[in-house]
């Protein structure tokens, strides 16, 4: 980044003594040529604070008006250039045609080696801030408050919300018709520490949010609520099946909020699903980029949200203790509204903006008070052991139905049978059988060190089922 402070014309003097003048000179015949790269690379850098990230393969320019360094394409930074340019050369008097588009394109060539930046956006200044539409709230931890004052690069912000701060205003209506029908005191303050902590565009507490329930009671209201207070471009969608793609890990570089919105029940229940755990647990991870050679290292320490319709189940892997580490859970059992407000969620953003952002606000204040815990209540952490206990029915099973029994056998039909009764005694949500199938050798394996076999006897015939197991 490029200091201004001296008046243009001596930095301009500056850069010619350095680089040479416009024109590039003939060593042969001492005549002006062809137009000077370096020169012009140069003048664009006195007037515009650009970086160039090589893992990203992006430039990034400061814009002063919104504070944020923006992504800037290449073939928009050449059309760029050539203006910038030929404004140059009109002031001197100059046909302005002498800028080509490949002209411009060498310029941001030289461009790319001066402005390189490896982990530009990685080397924040120290404490928390958020960048709001008229200005940064940086967070005193002494007052515990916010302090609003301009933009400055040096914040090397590229999020923000596109809400203002307005210290005075207030929400109603999103508390009274969006959040108190639909969950009780416990669970609004939940949301308020965790949509606070999205705000800080850190996961401090290292969790996940899992909202789920009823259908039509305002879930997705909520989360697109919420998507345009932490600004759309600043969110993606997480995508559990891809998560171990070579390339899925790119996407969120920039983003500071993922969001599930009305998965299937078995969205946690896939391999990829595991790096929830990674991508909110403050872990290193390396990732790559189409059309590059370049590998950048992220921290897992995205914000996200997940709804659905239906009762998750998780892929434990023998790991439940992590997820109940991660896992917030915010269940809606109230029935939807008899007449539901179209676009209520742009009337809320339009109307109480502000007000959603002070509140929101209140709740990252709380977590930062909390040094950055999310405590949650008993009944919250009843519901999180009995969404693992749910998923983890089939382990249960084996453990508490199950025993060792020398010259005995079962069948695998005959432990579903008695799987089936074990979830109704239990009040577990019942799962499919071909998954009951799939996870039940491993329990059995872990639990008993049995095997299946494929030749238990029954009714003349041998089927699949275990020796020396009995329930």
């Amino acid at each position: 980044m490029k200091s201004q402070e001296k008046p243009k014309e001596e930095q301009i003097r500056n850069l010619e003594r350095e680089v040479g003048g416009c024109f590039n000179c003939s060593v042969k015949t001492g005549s002006y040529q062809s137009l000077n790269e370096r020169f012009f690379a140069g003048l664009y850098l006195l007037d515009h604070l650009l970086i160039f990230e090589p893992a990203e393969s992006k430039f990034y320019q400061y814009a002063p008006s919104t504070g944020l360094w923006e992504f800037i394409s290449d073939d928009r930074l050449i059309e760029l250039i050539s203006r910038h340019s030929s404004n140059h050369l009109d002031s001197l008097g100059m046909p302005r045609g002498l800028v080509s588009h490949c002209f411009a394109r060498k310029v941001m060539l030289v461009l790319k080696g001066k402005c390189e930046e490896r982990m530009f956006f990685q080397q924040i200044p120290a404490g928390y801030r958020v960048h709001c539409a008229n200005g940064v709230l940086e967070y005193s931890s002494k007052e515990h408050s916010w302090r609003l004052r301009e933009f400055s690069p040096e914040d090397r912000s590229r999020n923000r919300t596109e809400i203002a701060y307005a210290p005075e205003a207030q929400a109603p209506e999103f508390l009274s018709k969006l959040l108190q029908p639909a969950m009780n005191e416990e669970d609004i303050k939940l949301l308020q520490l965790y949509v606070g902590q999205c705000l800080l565009k850190d996961n401090i507490a290292q969790k996940f949010l899992i909202i789920s329930g009823t259908a039509g009671a305002g879930k997705s209201t909520l989360v697109n609520v919420i998507e345009q207070l932490i600004n759309p471009v600043n969110c993606t969608e997480l995508r559990a099946e891809h998560m171990s793609g070579r390339f899925e890990n790119s996407r969120f570089v920039g983003k500071t909020l993922l969001t599930g919105k009305d998965v299937k029940s078995n969205f946690l229940d896939t391999r990829g699903a595991s790096m929830l755990k990674a991508l909110t647990g403050k872990d290193t991870l390396t990732t790559e980029f189409k059309h590059s050679n370049e590998r950048i290292d992220i921290v897992g320490n995205f914000n996200i949200i997940i709804t659905s319709n239906a009762t998750l189940h998780v892929h434990l892997e023998n790991d439940a203790a992590a997820w109940r580490r991660r896992i917030l859970w915010i269940k809606y059992n109230n029935q939807p509204p008899e007449k539901p407000i179209e676009n209520f969620d742009r009337f809320l953003i339009s109307a109480e903006g502000s007000g959603i952002l002070n509140w929101f606000l209140d709740g990252a204040i709380q977590l930062l008070k909390q040094g950055g815990k999310i405590h949650l209540s008993d009944t919250q952490a009843q519901r999180v052991d009995e969404l693992l206990e749910d998923t983890d029915s089939v382990r249960l099973f084996v453990k508490e139905e199950l025993r060792l029994c020398p010259d005995t056998t079962i069948s695998n039909k005959e432990l579903w049978q008695r799987f089936c009764a074990y979830c109704v005694k239990r009040e577990f949500e019942p799962i499919p059988q071909k998954q009951f199938f799939r996870m039940l050798p491993d329990a059995i394996e872990q639990e008993y060190h049995v095997r299946m076999r494929h030749d238990i006897p029954r009714h003349g015939s041998k089927v699949r089922g275990y020796c020396g197991i009995a329930c």
